[in-house]
């Protein structure tokens, strides 16, 4: 073999390498476009107030509201059991027929509850579509429709955000897993016994064995084409203090509400 050969060789392995190089580069422009201009739906973190909720000689903390009351007749004027998380879009395209679903290890849940509950303070039942929490001492008893807090919800758009307009989706909060982490809050703070508290109370409370709550959304661009999203929304303890030494509807405790994106 001359050598004009193996020059035009090495010629055309160059030449080739070269187109490869920029058919990749084209082809992650492009990538990286189509991400850019989808949608981005997110989660915004948010703060929720726990007030006392009475019940014969008993306070419990099961009333919930994201508004701060400092007085008492803003407090008894308030509507305290319903709270929203907002779910945003901060990409560059609006997004359509968004599916959001929960997903919460119940079973899982009651295990670590019954790990505090040696004394049977509470007993909590559940089937698929309720769980029942009873507090034997006062004859407590309430009902929590699972399906309904728990079910999926269809949205039809959620617009992209800009500097002029913000658009929102509200997502109630499921309030049944929240009424399950307060009392799994009490029974490891040794509320509602007589008995000394537990010393190691800081290693077991930070942080809380607590499973997470899941929520998975599935969504479309204008285009159509279908995406899918989780996140895992996390409560966090901020305040909170033994609802038996408040009055009714006074603020016992304040909790936060974080959302992580799990990354496929």
């Amino acid at each position: 073999m001359c050598i004009d050969q193996i020059i035009n060789i090495i010629i055309g392995v160059c030449t080739l390498s070269a187109s490869l190089i920029a058919l990749f580069t084209l082809l992650e422009i492009k990538r990286q476009r189509k991400e850019s201009n989808k949608p981005e739906p997110a989660i915004k973190s948010c703060l929720v107030h726990i007030y006392g909720m009475k019940f014969k000689n008993y306070y419990f903390p099961f009333n919930f509201s994201q508004e701060l009351y400092k007085d008492e007749n803003s407090i008894a004027n308030a509507f305290l059991s319903d709270f929203y998380i907002e779910l945003v879009n901060v990409g560059i395209r609006s997004a359509k027929n968004i599916l959001v679903e929960w997903n919460f290890d119940f079973n899982k849940t009651l295990e670590l509850i019954e790990k505090d509950n040696k004394d049977g303070l509470f007993k909590i039942n559940i089937n698929s579509k309720l769980l029942e929490i009873l507090f034997p001492l006062n004859e407590y008893k309430e009902f929590n429709m699972i399906e309904n807090q728990m079910g999926s919800k269809c949205f039809d758009f959620l617009l992209n955000s800009t500097p002029e307009s913000f658009d929102t989706i509200r997502l109630m909060f499921p309030r049944v897993v929240l009424k399950l982490y307060l009392i799994k809050l009490c029974l490891v703070f040794g509320y509602y016994k007589k008995d000394e508290k537990d010393k190691n109370l800081i290693s077991r409370i930070d942080p809380l064995d607590f499973p997470d709550l899941e929520l998975k959304i599935n969504y479309e661009d204008i285009a159509g084409v279908p995406y899918l999203k989780r996140f895992v929304l996390r409560i966090n303890l901020v305040t909170f203090t033994n609802p038996m030494t408040t009055e009714l509807k006074h603020l016992v405790g304040t909790l936060q509400i974080k959302a992580d994106e799990v990354k496929n």
